[in-house]
């Protein structure tokens, strides 16, 4: 681990830096936020700490007031007067710092807490004795927590009458996972033999908050008699030399314990799950309302007649490829002759001008197309929209009540359905470039404003239809063309060109010319011989065509569209959740590799992995 750590460690932080960039974009959920904000606070750290040098350790005397804190801070230094003390009120009103002047230029963050320097001749190790965690001051509590945020190793100092104190076993709580640590129950000498009962109750106090007693981090101490009881023991623990490579295990050790707190399952994981878990069954709800509204809409009269007719048109489509090498061509021809000569026109008309002429042309090719093709789509559009229109509105606002219940009505909506000012231009441009079209373009432009603005039913429907139509067009134009209906309908143009080949052939062997009528006649002919298989194909696919049932268009929209949003939301706060239990299991495994690398005495004890 210790050659690896460094790398592991910055690949952690990214992962981590993903995270809070998700976190934040979903902070209208409060887990979010929480881990958003914890996951931040880690990213912030002052990189330098991670990176070998000679950074001191930062060793913190936490407790509340009356414990005896600043009278152990004294007896550890060797100093009695070092840090004010009294056993009723809260003295120490700024940190003091005992450390070497040369420590005490390195530690930037804790400078700018104006501290008192007591000075000592110990190289690497700084000892802080703290304001009372619970002080009636707001100020003198903010310092000791900004304190602990800087320390490497926490020494919580509590009495026997105060182990069970709610406020500051919460408080150890809130940044168990964070640090390591030391714990002292001071006053012994106030408690005599041997306080076994006082003891054996702080042991249980340390297991609820996570910790494991062992006589190597727990202490049982007298700061007004230093040669009594476990004092030595503590003292050897706090001031024992470490190792460069040791310091900064229990740096990144530090870190690794920010990320574990940030994703802890408690207060961050479960939240989030729970939330995930209210919107997926609301979710749920609505998008059967949605196809509920979508199956009413597709077995309306007008539907299934706008989807007969597309069906039928886009049957033609696909027959080309089955109707024979003859009829194939008749086929192909009907479906793309018009929008030939559509773009035919267009085409003279962009290399030789406009003229009055060649509108009217471009205008009845485009009416010919539409009536095969555009006029149905825009029927079947209408006839989804026609009535149903009001309940998808009913059930986009429940989708919007739902989000707005949770917070969301001001943060991811407007983020996720927002278009970008580029986005805009193209589609302002687009609308100006089909306006100006002529006979259709106007009418066309103003729907195209008009379905930008709101979502309709065609909206979410008219993908999975026309998927379905392609499929029910694809079948029956397999069904159509039958080999025995392709054989007849090929039968007649293929012995006429036949007929007509022979007669060339025959011509050309004998050296004889034909007359130029025999090649008007057959032409016209064939041409002729072309209209009982086209009628043929026409009664197949009239008799094959089906409009695909409501149930198999349904079947293909797993994520009804207007409840796009919801589910969107549900699915990444789930997502988010995953990822943050990864992350915290990631950091455990680290932390337990390290944890060889930092000896319980001389770094103290961190929280049990869970089991």
């Amino acid at each position: 681990m210790s050659e690896e750590g460094p790398g592991l460690l910055e690949g952690l932080l990214a992962r981590a830096r993903r995270l809070e960039e998700r976190a934040h974009r979903f902070s209208a959920s409060e887990p979010a936020l929480r881990l958003n904000l914890r996951l931040r606070q880690v990213l912030e750290k002052d990189p330098a700490i991670l990176r070998p040098g000679e950074q001191p350790v930062v060793i913190a005397l936490v407790g509340g007031t009356g414990s005896g804190k600043s009278s152990l801070f004294n007896a550890l230094i060797g100093r009695e007067e070092a840090s004010p003390t009294s056993v009723v009120r809260a003295c120490t009103r700024v940190p003091h710092v005992a450390c070497s002047p040369r420590d005490f230029s390195l530690l930037g963050h804790l400078r700018k807490l104006n501290p008192v320097h007591v000075a000592n001749e110990s190289r690497g190790l700084v000892l802080v004795d703290t304001p009372d965690l619970d002080s009636v001051e707001t100020a003198n509590r903010d310092i000791t927590r900004r304190v602990i945020e800087a320390a490497d190793v926490l020494v919580y100092v509590t009495i026997p009458d105060r182990v069970g104190d709610f406020v500051m076993n919460e408080t150890v709580r809130a940044s168990a996972e964070r640090k390591r640590w030391f714990f002292v129950l001071n006053k012994a000498d106030l408690h005599p033999g041997g306080g076994g009962e006082a003891r054996n109750e702080f042991d249980r106090r340390l297991r609820e908050l996570g910790f494991e007693p062992d006589d190597r981090v727990r202490f049982w101490v007298s700061a007004k008699k230093p040669d009594e009881f476990e004092f030595a023991a503590l003292a050897r623990s706090v001031s024992s030399a470490r190792a460069a490579e040791a310091v900064r295990a229990l740096r990144r050790d530090g870190v690794l314990g920010l990320l574990q707190h940030a994703t802890v399952e408690e207060s961050v994981r479960t939240p989030l799950m729970e939330q995930s878990a209210r919107l997926r069954e609301r979710g749920g709800e609505l998008e059967n309302r949605a196809r509920a509204v979508y199956r009413r809409a597709l077995e309306t009269e007008s539907a299934t007649r706008a989807m007969r007719l597309l069906v039928r048109n886009r049957t033609w489509q696909s027959l080309a490829s089955y109707s024979g090498w003859i009829m194939g061509m008749v086929v192909w021809a009907k479906c793309r002759g018009a929008m030939l000569s559509s773009a035919w026109q267009l085409g003279r008309m962009a290399t030789r001008g406009p003229s009055l002429f060649g509108l009217i042309w471009v205008a009845a090719a485009s009416l010919a197309s539409a009536v095969r093709g555009v006029l149905p789509l825009r029927n079947l559009r209408q006839a989804l929209d026609s009535g149903a229109e009001r309940e998808l509105q009913a059930v986009s606002d429940d989708v919007r009540r739902v989000l707005e219940d949770e917070g969301f009505a001001h943060g991811i909506l407007a983020e996720t359905n927002a278009a970008s000012p580029a986005e805009d231009e193209v589609f302002e441009a687009w609308v100006q470039a089909v306006r100006s079209v002529p006979v259709v373009g106007g009418n066309t432009a103003r729907a195209m404003e008009t379905t930008s603005r709101r979502r309709t039913l065609a909206d979410d429907l008219l993908g999975p239809v026309e998927t379905a139509i392609d499929n029910a067009a694809e079948q029956a134009a397999r069904a159509a063309a039958r080999w025995p209906v392709v054989m007849l309908a090929n039968a007649l143009p293929t012995l006429v060109l036949a007929h007509a080949a022979w007669r060339m052939g025959h011509a050309w062997y004998f050296a004889e010319w034909l007359p130029g009528s025999f090649y008007g006649l057959a032409i016209s002919i064939f041409l002729l011989s072309l209209i009982p298989g086209y009628v043929l194909l026409v009664l197949s696919v009239r008799a094959g065509t089906r409009v695909p049932e409501a149930e198999t268009v349904l079947g293909t929209i797993s994520r009804p569209g207007v409840t796009a949003d919801l589910r969107a939301v549900w699915e990444e706060l789930e997502e988010i959740a995953r990822d943050a239990a990864a992350l915290d299991a990631l950091a455990g495994k680290m932390r337990e590799a390290l944890a060889e690398e930092l000896p319980l005495e001389s770094f103290g004890a961190k929280v049990r992995p869970p089991a």
